[in-house]
């Protein structure tokens, strides 16, 4: 089971994001809103998607801007999660590809599970980095871990902790927070291949997730269908699949 107080929190910053209430992700049929930029939203871009769609496993919401809000509309009769699937997505394409835009992104996102706690450390040495660390030793010392850093600002969203597992001066793997809204930290991970498959991405994630939460903030964590290894890794730091996100990139 999620832990309930995160699940809440999820519904209140999805609506924030969808520009509806908590509520409507829980009704009997899809809801279409138009997307509108607020300042509680996750920040992964400096406007909000043409499209996007969010499903906690029952309806789904979909945000749409004003231009191909009518199309979004369309998809409204399609029950359910079934917009997820292949023929969901399909039409989505159809309807949305007119105005240049396609899918370009399809996630799951984790939040912690009810019991959850930090994993061993199994004689790993870990080492935690705050903002200022990641900017003056990871971002110019350290590269190649594009899944925990963003190696840069994007507008207001910014690492803002990390988890590292050294050696000496070598960092085996690391995970690392962004501080996607006010509340809500998303966490990657990276890992040396020679130091895969030993549950070191597990101990660091469950370890950054403990950061997060001692900080007041919510960690969670995303990841798409096709990367089994990754919900591998949510799954055995203590993670639970929470909702799924699909969102529109314009059509180059």
């Amino acid at each position: 089971m999620i832990d309930s107080e995160f699940l809440s929190a999820a519904f209140r910053q999805l609506a924030a994001d969808y520009c509806c209430t908590p509520e409507d992700f829980s009704a009997d049929v899809n809801k279409v809103t138009a997307a509108v930029s607020a300042e509680e939203q996750r920040k992964f871009t400096d406007y909000p998607p043409a499209f996007r769609a969010a499903s906690f496993g029952r309806n789904t919401v979909i945000s749409a801007v004003p231009e191909i809000l009518k199309a979004g509309q369309e998809l409204s009769s399609i029950a359910g999660t079934k917009l997820f699937d292949g023929s969901g997505i399909a039409a989505v394409n159809g309807l949305i590809g007119p105005f240049g835009h396609v899918i370009g992104m399809i996630s799951q996102y984790y939040l912690p599970s009810a019991d959850f706690s930090p994993k061993d450390f199994c004689g790993y040495d870990l080492r935690i980095f705050g903002e200022r660390e990641i900017l003056e030793i990871l971002y110019p010392y350290y590269s190649g871990y594009e899944n925990a850093l963003m190696y840069g600002a994007r507008g207001d969203r910014r690492d803002v902790l990390a988890v590292c597992a050294v050696s000496g001066k070598e960092i085996l793997g690391m995970a690392g927070a962004s501080n996607d809204s006010e509340l809500f930290w998303q966490i990657g991970i990276d890992v040396l291949p020679e130091h895969r498959g030993k549950g070191l991405a597990s101990i660091l994630v469950s370890t950054l997730a403990n950061e997060v939460i001692l900080r007041g903030k919510i960690p969670y964590y995303g990841t798409w269908s096709g990367n089994i290894f990754s919900q591998r890794t949510a799954l055995g730091s203590g993670f639970l699949p929470a909702w799924s996100e699909m969102c529109s990139v314009p059509i180059e």
